[in-house]
């Protein structure tokens, strides 16, 4: 039995060939500039209306919601999209809650990072927004390096940098603060 290729599917199979062989001494696939890239892996699990509650002895800290979860159980990692964060204080009532494009959840600290578009309102109808924040678990606190606006009925807040706690009551910003109070002087 005899096969006859076209010049077209010559030309196909010797670029394959080609292609493979670069593969395999590392000429162009999984790199960039010469650089190695590292591939992530693919998720262990796609989970499609995402909940997750962080409790100690009973005690619920926050729990999240999202549109989508892509769970990475060798990186101790849960990547969600369109994430809603719900943050509890000690009796049990509601803080302040987070929304943002995108998250993580670190399955071993249960410290959470959201990214793009967050958005943080608390009971009191303060608003904080900025591009990045982390969840430290542990200390019970927000952080970010990127730049924060935040707004009051008391007044506006800018800076770079922010420590708080989840219900925004007690607030650090790190530099560059502006700020406009509403408050009225007594005359």
């Amino acid at each position: 039995m005899s096969h006859r290729l076209s010049a077209h599917g010559l030309r196909l199979a010797a670029s394959g060939l080609l292609l493979g062989i670069a593969c395999w001494l590392g000429l162009g696939c999984g790199q960039k500039d010469g650089i190695k890239v590292k591939m992530d892996p693919p998720p262990s699990q796609v989970i499609d209306e995402f909940r997750l509650t962080e409790t100690i002895n009973g005690r619920v800290f926050y729990d999240l919601s999202a549109e989508r979860a892509y769970v990475y159980d060798d990186s101790h990692r849960i990547d969600v999209t369109g994430p809603q964060v719900r943050f509890y204080d000690e009796e049990h009532k509601l803080t302040s809650v987070l929304v943002a494009e995108r998250g993580s959840v670190n399955t071993k600290t249960s410290d959470l990072v959201a990214r793009n578009k967050v958005r943080v309102e608390n009971q009191d109808s303060t608003i904080l927004e900025t591009d990045s924040l982390v969840w430290r678990n542990k200390e019970q606190i927000v952080t970010t390096d990127a730049a924060v606006n935040m707004r009051s009925p008391k007044g506006d807040v800018s800076g770079i940098g922010l420590v708080s706690d989840a219900g925004l009551k007690r607030i650090e910003i790190k530099k560059t603060v502006q700020a406009t109070t509403k408050y009225e002087f007594p005359k």
